[in-house]
């Protein structure tokens, strides 16, 4: 008499199943989450391949042909050199899910196994977006300089022309070249004085926020620590507290200052302000490494496997002269 045979499914090839089919969704999960990684990976995000570097057009200065003229003058055709590029390193970030032998073993039951693979995926997913966005905030140094470009670099926090600690962004010297110089005030004072519905005179996030516009340029994304956040809503009337309804589903927390979005973001360094322009910083991706998983590979010296999830992205910016920073709130 012949038995039936049951239908398992390894560990393994549930999670990569799983992976698979995910797709997309696990990339929402992971950047959708925090402010900073949704705002200039998934919103605004420009996707490139291949290279050593990112090549990012800069565009400086004014065309000093363009003139008025009479019916007999010389006309100006003179070559025009207004247009240059930054350079920006590929950052390679990441994570993997490792599998026992004695873990597949134990959990060998499927209902467990959904779970445990779950379990493994959400984990991976949660350690990638927080980090993502933490590194957002720094300056690239860390990693040994393998991290990403961040905040603390693209919009340097200093008053005077210089360059961060780790270097010209994009290769481009700021003490040279204005053009490639952020705002930044690190003296703003007291919030509920010199900020908006203050007590006092000026109001500097007013000043910074114009002074990171130009015409229909303005800043598109305001983000900062929950204190300032709590404080503007402390100020504001009843009024002044609308949401972004389009951001709400994301599930963090924003207003709408002057009808740009305002989020506070936990990564946010205590006290700062970041106005952004996002049409000039954003990420850029590589579509095969865009948190691309591998297939499984034997531990060595060890009964297990392990699958690596890789991303291969930079934070760029291409007009430095449109982003801001306020430091120093208190």
């Amino acid at each position: 008499m012949a038995f039936p045979t049951l239908q398992t499914t390894s560990l393994d090839t549930l999670i990569s199943t799983t992976l698979q089919n995910y797709g997309l969704g696990m990339v929402d999960q992971i950047i959708k989450n925090v402010p900073l990684a949704h705002y200039m990976m998934d919103e605004h995000a420009r996707k490139e391949q291949g290279g050593t570097r990112i090549y990012i057009p800069l565009l400086y200065g004014f065309n000093s042909t363009v003139t008025a003229y009479n019916m007999s003058d010389y006309i100006d055709v003179s070559p025009q050199e207004a247009v240059t590029a930054a350079q920006y390193k590929w950052a390679l970030i990441v994570g993997s899910i490792t599998l026992f032998g004695e873990e597949e073993a134990a959990n060998s039951g499927s209902a467990v196994i959904t779970s445990l693979a779950k379990a493994k995926i959400k984990q991976l997913e949660l350690s990638l977006s927080r980090f993502i966005n933490q590194i957002g905030y720094g300056d690239g140094t860390g990693s040994f300089g393998a991290n990403p470009d961040g905040l603390a670099n693209l919009v340097f926090q200093t008053t005077a022309p210089a360059n961060p600690p780790g270097g010209a962004v994009g290769g481009v010297d700021a003490t040279v070249f204005s053009f490639w110089r952020n705002s930044a005030n690190l003296s703003p004072g007291a919030f509920a004085v010199n900020g908006p519905h203050g007590s006092g005179t000026p109001d500097n996030m007013l000043r910074m926020y114009n002074l990171t516009s130009d015409g229909g340029m303005r800043v598109s994304l305001i983000l900062s620590d929950a204190g300032i956040f709590e404080s503007y809503q402390t100020n504001a009337s009843t009024g002044w507290r609308t949401l972004d309804t389009s951001k709400a589903e994301l599930g963090f927390d924003n207003i709408v200052y002057k009808g740009t979005p305002w989020a506070w973001d936990r990564d946010c360094p205590v006290a700062t302000q970041y106005f952004l322009n996002t049409e000039f910083i954003y990420s850029v991706v590589d579509p095969q490494r865009f948190f691309q998983p591998t297939d499984w590979m034997p531990t060595i010296n060890q009964d297990g496997k392990v699958m690596r999830i890789h991303l291969r992205y930079n934070n760029v910016c291409s007009n430095r002269m449109m982003q801001g920073v306020i430091q120093g709130w208190s």
